[in-house]
C-alpha cells in the first residue's frame, strides 16, 4: 500500500511531523483526504489511509521527535477522536487518556479513566 503511493505516504508523514512537533494543531487533514479519494480506487486502501489521518488528528503528545533516541515511542491519543463513531453501548464512559507505546519487541497500551489511574500498561509481545 505505501510502496504504491509513496508521495501520499510522505505527505501524511509531514502532516504527522507538523502535529507531533506542535507546528500545527491536531486536525483531520481534508486536503490529504481529497488526495486519498482521488488516488485510491480500493475501498479498504482508502480506509487504511484515512486511519493514518485519524491517528494524526488524535495525537496529543509524543516522544517521536525527541533529540535523544527513546527506548520506545509513546503517543498520548485523544479518546474523543479515537472512539468517534463507536457505539456508546460498547464504550459507556469516555477514557481520560489513551496511551500507545511501541518498542523494539513490544506494543502496549494504557487506558485511564482518571488523571491518576492504576492498572498499568497492557503489553502485546511482537
Amino acid at each position: 500500500l505505501i510502496n504504491r503511493n509513496m508521495d501520499l505516504a510522505v505527505k501524511i508523514f509531514e502532516d504527522f511531523r507538523s502535529i507531533a512537533t506542535g507546528k500545527s494543531a491536531p486536525e483531520f487533514n481534508t486536503q490529504l483526504e481529497a488526495a486519498i479519494e482521488s488516488c485510491c480506487t480500493d475501498v479498504q486502501d482508502r480506509q487504511i489511509w484515512k486511519m493514518f489521518l485519524t491517528f494524526n488528528q488524535s495525537i496529543l503528545l509524543t516522544n517521536f521527535f525527541k533529540a535523544e533516541t527513546p527506548g520506545a515511542f509513546a503517543f498520548r491519543l485523544n479518546p474523543t477522536i479515537v472512539l468517534k463513531g463507536r457505539p456508546a453501548s460498547l464504550y459507556p464512559d469516555e477514557p481520560y487518556g489513551i496511551y500507545l507505546v511501541s518498542g523494539r519487541n513490544f506494543l502496549g497500551f494504557h487506558v485511564r479513566f482518571r488523571d491518576v489511574a492504576r492498572g498499568g500498561v497492557r503489553l502485546v509481545l511482537s
